[in-house]
């Protein structure tokens, strides 16, 4: 996330929690009208800090505001193992999606990424191998497959085409958002 798109986030955040939680939907619409993933991210922040539990108790907006100091396409060029990233597909709340090249076997990947700065905290590591262990543990068409976990990242299949929200955007889905 570059530092201009969290200063906006930070700007549509603050207004919108000024506003009555039943305007925050259409205020975001208004404000930015094409950036579907900025009023997610926007939206998860006002879920989040209605939470005694969530983002903001455990001083996450300072760690989001830390990450967000350097650009997640920094990596791009880098290696991490055996791997090198090629391009970054997507960022979301627990890390960062690259396109990458398995350089033992030859084949391409996609690897998420944990923050930096999340790194550091153990409680979220250890939802981030949660996570790695449930989705390998899971054989199902619809789910990529896992191929191993590195320091900070897990290995699994590059499921090429449309993410889930461009098909959910363009009614490809049988079930829609509510």
């Amino acid at each position: 996330m570059t530092p201009d798109r969290w200063k906006r986030i930070e700007e549509l955040f603050h207004a919108a929690r000024a506003l009555p939680p039943d305007a925050h939907l259409a205020f975001l619409a208004d404000a930015c009208p094409d950036d579907h993933a900025m009023q997610h991210e926007v939206g998860v922040l006002l879920k989040d800090s209605a939470s005694d539990d969530g983002f903001f108790a455990a001083g996450g907006i300072a760690c989001a505001a830390q990450v967000a100091g350097t650009p997640v396409t920094a990596m791009v060029g880098r290696s991490l193992g055996g791997y090198s990233l090629q391009a970054l597909l997507g960022a979301g709340g627990m890390g960062e999606v690259y396109r990458a090249r398995d350089i033992k076997l030859g084949r391409d990947v996609a690897i998420k990424v944990v923050p930096a700065a999340f790194a550091q905290d153990a409680d979220r590591m250890a939802r981030f191998a949660r996570e790695a262990q449930v989705l390998a543990s899971l054989n199902h068409p619809n789910i990529a497959v896992i191929h191993g976990l590195e320091d900070r990242a897990i290995v699994m299949e590059l499921v090429e085409g449309p993410t889930l929200a461009d098909r959910l955007r363009a009614g490809h889905c049988r079930w829609k958002k509510r």
